[in-house]
């Protein structure tokens, strides 16, 4: 079975699956190529078409770092993301053609879309023509949509997505979203935005670092809230800072780690706070992020409009306990109310400081039990699992 995903762009989120699927592939040829020369002493009597192959094509950069619109500057990733897997880059000007011709030379047998977008419009009757089985990913829900886009999607996405044989839903909440436009539960699987949990844990367990993290922001024995996000609209921590407001409690250290429009303003509220040590960061480089789930004890995810939110995935991997707003959807699936974390309801300041509260007196036990159980569900190898079963 050979696949092809189709994305737009690498990024540090997706590119460490790639790469663990590829591993995969390596070990298990690897496996038939021993058990084919122990049963018939040559490679040949292996059967190929139990095989699974898994490449990337890209449609929309070749470079090593990319803008941020939010931020406002380009990002780099801190790694390769063009190693360890195999990867084509098509034309972004000439999709469909460029895509064909990828399609004609690797001969695939399912081509997985990465979104529904305008621009790929003719891929479809493309897949269809060279009987291909096509498949879309999607991280759509229902609680960002207002009543005029409901009405809207309802009436237009039944029918274009009639053309599809399968659906990834990234979480529950995109799984609601589709089941509301009338797919079965049959044609819909799960393909999320995992993370490498073990490169993650590896980083907050590095007592070295770690500790001098915590050195050279002279936190000393104080309880650590942690939030990982861009300051804008969509994603800023206002509730964050005003929750730590309203707990007014010196024993608690907030870390604020991200950039964006919203800076200035927040710093400014923080500056009414003096009593209080609030930390800002700045924009943090991928690679070191997990030296500040390290150094965390809650970590909070305040989004307005969040489909997923990897760093959710991040934090329980580090162990820290994790609250989120009720417009984050990772949190249906990642967190237990009250074994590993909590929501809140969005804007609710009094409610997230009572949260708060509660995060930090959660049984440690409990919650790394809560974790690994948890987790699993969601780490690379069930993912692949998961659309290694549809293919299948």
């Amino acid at each position: 079975m050979k696949i092809a995903f189709l994305v737009e762009f690498p990024t540090q989120f997706e590119v460490p699956f790639y790469k663990y699927v590829a591993g995969q592939i390596k070990e298990q040829k690897a496996k038939d190529f021993d058990s084919a020369q122990s049963d018939e002493g040559n490679f040949d009597s292996a059967q190929p078409d139990k095989e699974f192959n898994f490449h990337v094509i890209y449609n929309n950069t070749d470079q090593q770092d990319y803008h941020d619109f939010e931020l406002g500057k380009k990002v780099g990733w801190g790694f390769n993301l063009y190693e360890g897997y195999t990867y084509f880059i098509a034309d972004k000007n000439d999709i469909v053609n460029s895509v064909s011709a990828i399609l004609e030379t690797e001969n695939y047998d399912y081509v997985i879309l990465n979104g529904y977008k305008n621009s790929y419009a003719g891929l479809t009757g493309l897949c269809k023509r060279k009987n291909i089985r096509i498949a879309l990913r999607i991280d759509s829900v229902l609680y960002n949509l207002s009543p005029l886009k409901k009405i809207l999607k309802r009436i237009y996405l039944p029918f274009a997505y009639r053309q599809f044989d399968h659906f990834f839903a990234v979480g529950s909440e995109t799984k609601n979203f589709l089941n509301w436009l009338g797919i079965k539960n049959d044609r819909i699987s799960y393909f999320s935005y995992s993370t490498d949990e073990v490169w993650f844990s590896g980083k907050a367990n590095d007592i070295e670092k770690v500790t001098a993290l915590k050195e050279q922001l002279s936190i000393g024995h104080q309880k650590v809230l942690l939030s990982v996000a861009k300051f804008v609209p969509r994603e800023s921590p206002w509730d964050i800072l005003k929750a730590f407001g309203v707990l007014n409690d010196p024993n608690l250290v907030l870390v604020l780690v991200g950039d964006g429009e919203d800076r200035k303003a927040l710093e400014a509220r923080a500056n009414t706070l003096p009593q209080l040590k609030i930390i800002f960061t700045g924009y943090i480089p991928y690679q070191e992020l997990g030296y500040y789930y390290g150094i965390a004890d809650v970590f909070i995810h305040a989004a307005k409009n969040e489909p997923w939110g990897v760093s959710v995935h991040e934090a329980l991997a580090c162990g820290c306990t994790v609250i989120t707003s009720d417009k984050v959807g990772s949190s249906t699936d990642l967190i237990i109310e009250g074994k590993n974390g909590f929501t809140y309801p969005l804007e609710d300041a009094e409610k997230l400081a009572q949260t708060i509260k509660a995060s930090l007196q959660l049984d440690c036990k409990l919650k790394a039990k809560t974790n690994e159980t948890i987790l699993k569900n969601w780490s690379y190898s069930k993912m692949l699992e998961e659309i290694k079963s549809v293919f299948n």
